[in-house]
């Protein structure tokens, strides 16, 4: 949702206007959002871009194991095998497209599938945020609302929208692919160590702030470029919390 750029954008817009909803609901009063009143319709287009994204991937990654031609590109059996068929078509409908080298993606069948949630993720996202954008626009603007949408309160409240709608969708997901790759996949298994094992973590650690060094994130153009954005955006951000800081004492 936050780092897909434009897709990243209007997907957290549309998780803002349903927070916005909710909290209309349980205060019993109309939901407004940058002082315009939401309403059925701007509640229907976010449902859509909502559920879109679930629906594709989903329906995408059932296809994709439930066939021959889809369980053939996958290298490695068992759940990782089902969490890169899942993170392919997460990736082609809701960011850049890209996939584990685990999966062989470059077959007709994965490039169809792929390239349709591609499409329908990226239009049928666009059209009903454009949707409401001119919704809104034809609408007067208001005075302040009961609920101000840029204070620690509307953060939890949309942080709590994203994680339970996460939740819902997600879960039965997981643990669906758990007992259906247990059944299958008969091979023998060696002892798993913890995620936070100190032998794990540790390594982990230094290797990711050694990875920080400009020399290693120009061997890689892409992550260049994210390199040196992150660092723009999080100057911007501070200078801006700065700013802010120094107005109410300029008032007084």
């Amino acid at each position: 949702m936050i780092f897909g750029g434009g897709s990243g954008l209007y997907g957290m817009l549309a998780f803002a206007l349903l927070a916005v909803f909710v909290a209309g609901l349980m205060i019993g009063r109309t939901p407004e959002y940058v002082g315009k009143k939401i309403e059925s319709y701007e509640i229907k287009m976010v449902s859509i871009v909502i559920l879109l994204t679930p629906l594709l991937v989903l329906v995408g990654t059932s296809v994709a194991v439930l066939t021959s031609a889809g369980t053939a590109g996958i290298v490695n059996p068992g759940a990782h095998g089902f969490s890169e068929v899942l993170y392919a078509f997460s990736s082609a409908t809701t960011n850049n497209g890209s996939a584990f080298a685990g999966l062989s993606v470059n077959t007709p069948l994965y490039n169809v599938l792929l390239g349709i949630a591609m499409w329908f993720g990226r239009f049928g996202s666009i059209v009903p945020i454009l949707g409401i954008a001119g919704s809104l626009a034809a609408k007067k603007r208001l005075a302040a609302g009961t609920l101000p949408t840029h204070g620690p309160l509307f953060v939890v409240l949309l942080l709590g929208t994203l994680l339970l709608v996460g939740a819902l969708v997600w879960a039965r997901t997981r643990a669906r692919a758990h007992r259906r790759t247990s059944h299958h996949d008969r091979r023998p298994r060696t002892a798993v160590r913890s995620r936070f094992d100190p032998s794990l973590v540790k390594p982990a650690i230094v290797d990711s702030f050694k990875k920080l060094t400009p020399r290693t994130q120009l061997r890689n153009s892409v992550m260049f470029c994210v390199y040196v954005g992150s660092i723009l955006t999080t100057v911007l951000w501070i200078a801006a919390l700065a700013g802010q800081a120094e107005a109410p004492a300029e008032g007084r």
